[in-house]
């Protein structure tokens, strides 16, 4: 998987993020270069890989990407945000484009084409307009919907063999659960909302997220309960990744601010004037525009 750095949010030009990049690295990228030079010096390096980027010259590197590559410039050309978005990617094509190979400690990376256009999963600000000029805009994404829920899904995990150290990918069925929340969201929505206006509910003043107290305490008022108990037999077992927790009691403290109906006040949820509306009025509405 390609990297980036959290504190870097875009380049302006090529050049900055070029000058960005170590010299060892910049060599990795000369010999994706249809170059004989061969320049050892970080600014002659950096000049010789933004001339082959001039005029036509990035068109033609362009041209020289798989498909799954060319989508991977498209999505992020027509973004609003310069970075690419891995996990949408992966989401909406279903595969990560190929941004290169690490040797077999995991550490040194060999870099593909595509890194001539992002550096550090970032594109320049000046590539990303001169690319716009004859990159289409990505295809919308298309949910797929079914007819009827499936009784079962499949799958895939990768097991570890311990004695032949290798893994392999098996698919397993997993029963799908299907859970009717109308009712329940109706229900779920007032029981917090007068909850939250006894002052019962606390919310760290660190994580902003609603307390253990507080996440039991809406347990406990749930229309047909949670999907999970506050500790899964899963999380009971230090050698389970799995750790399965409350979602519904964790997700409605947070639900009711995002939809400006309560907010924090000296570490507890108070109901604000929308909130206090919504206590008497017909559930449905508000559930509109939450």
């Amino acid at each position: 998987m390609p990297y980036y750095n959290e504190d870097i949010t875009y380049y302006p030009t090529l050049e900055d993020a070029l000058n960005a990049e170590n010299v060892d690295y910049l060599k990795k990228l000369v010999t994706l270069l249809p170059s004989t030079d061969k320049p050892t010096r970080k600014a002659e390096i950096v000049a010789l890989i933004m001339r082959h980027l001039e005029g036509d010259g990035l068109k033609e590197r362009w041209l020289k990407l798989d498909d799954t590559q060319k989508s991977a410039i498209a999505e992020t050309v027509h973004a609003e945000s310069s970075l690419f978005d891995a996990p949408r990617f992966a989401a909406k094509y279903g595969v990560l484009p190929d941004f290169g190979q690490k040797d077999v400690r995991g550490y040194d990376l060999i870099p593909s084409c595509l890194y001539l256009f992002f550096y550090k999963l970032i594109l320049p600000e000046d590539l990303k307009a001169r690319l716009k000029a004859f990159v289409s805009s990505p295809p919308p994404v298309i949910i797929e919907t079914l007819d009827e829920i499936p009784t079962m899904l499949s799958s895939e995990i990768v097991v570890y063999d311990p004695t032949t150290k290798k893994t392999t990918t098996e698919t397993e069925e997993v029963p799908v659960t299907v859970c009717e929340m109308e009712q329940a969201a109706q229900h779920d929505l007032h029981a917090v909302l007068r909850l939250i206006n006894t002052g019962k509910l606390g919310i760290s003043d660190k994580t902003l997220q609603p307390t253990a107290a507080t996440v039991r305490t809406v347990s406990a008022l749930l229309y047909g309960g949670d999907y999970f108990d506050s500790v899964s037999e899963a999380a009971k077992n230090e050698y389970d990744d799995e750790d399965a927790r409350p979602i519904k009691a964790q997700a409605w403290p947070l639900i009711v601010q995002a939809a400006k109906l309560a907010e924090m006040t000296s570490k507890k949820l108070t109901l604000t004037k929308a909130g206090q509306k919504a206590l008497v009025s017909p559930v449905f509405e508000i559930l509109k525009s939450v």
